[in-house]
């Protein structure tokens, strides 16, 4: 992690503000700058990768070393938005933040690398025709949690010998998995504590992505898990 840096805000309202834009990654709106050497707004590169700072209304706060460019910009933007939404300046209260983005990332990217699950056919989730039926095992009676979602199709308590995490709350019948309905496709976004894990094809392998970052600690296992699933009751919108 970095420490607080100090002088005023020239450096990112330079970088910030002036020659910006917007690039979607991982569910960031990250923040371009034709005038940075990187390509984004308070990130700038060193010898070993890239780091990050944001401006907190007094200095510069260094949110720590990142080994790309897209990821330190996406801590910056969660920091950015903490600062100017949720009124967040403490210098280790920010640099948590960008230290929770990383992890997020991290586990995305360990959950990618594993085998994938089998490609699937309906797009939704694990009714009789997709594949996903019959590679998992189905929630039966004694488990604790919804067996069938809002939806009709049967919720599969686990997959691949991972533990899916099912609720009521939420608007498939996983955990922190929301739908989001577009004019041409429907994907499901993984999002824990504010983290985006990413959005996916099948309501399936999502929970199973979410389910591998619980396995790996992500935001110290997401200990209260019905909380964040509030957050993800109504189908959003996709492009």
């Amino acid at each position: 992690g970095g420490g607080g840096g100090s002088g005023g805000g020239g450096v990112a309202e330079e970088e910030g503000e002036q020659g910006s834009g917007v690039e979607h990654w991982r569910g960031y709106e990250l923040i371009t700058s034709t005038r940075a050497k990187s390509g984004y707004a308070g990130v700038y590169a060193n010898k070993t990768g890239f780091i990050s700072m944001v401006w907190n209304g007094k200095t510069q706060v260094g949110l720590g070393q990142f080994h790309s460019a897209r990821l330190a910009a996406a801590a910056y933007t969660r920091c950015r938005a903490a600062v100017e939404r949720e009124g967040v300046t403490e210098t280790a209260s920010l640099q948590q933040l960008a230290t929770q983005v990383r992890d997020g990332a991290a586990a995305a990217e360990r959950a990618a690398e594993r085998p994938p699950p089998p490609p699937h056919a309906s797009g939704r989730g694990c009714g009789e025709e997709d594949p996903y039926y019959g590679q998992g095992e189905l929630a039966g009676e004694g488990d604790p949690g919804p067996r069938v979602g809002p939806d009709g199709d049967p919720l599969l308590a686990s997959l691949h010998g991972v533990r899916l995490h099912r609720s009521t709350k939420s608007n498939t019948g996983y955990t922190c998995v929301r739908q989001e309905v577009g004019k041409r496709r429907t994907t499901y976004r993984v999002e824990v504590k504010k983290i985006a894990l990413g959005s996916f094809s099948t309501k399936v392998e999502a929970a199973l992505v979410y389910a591998r970052y619980l396995e790996g600690g992500g935001a110290d296992a997401a200990a209260d898990e019905s909380d964040d699933d509030e957050e993800g009751n109504g189908a959003g919108e996709a492009g």
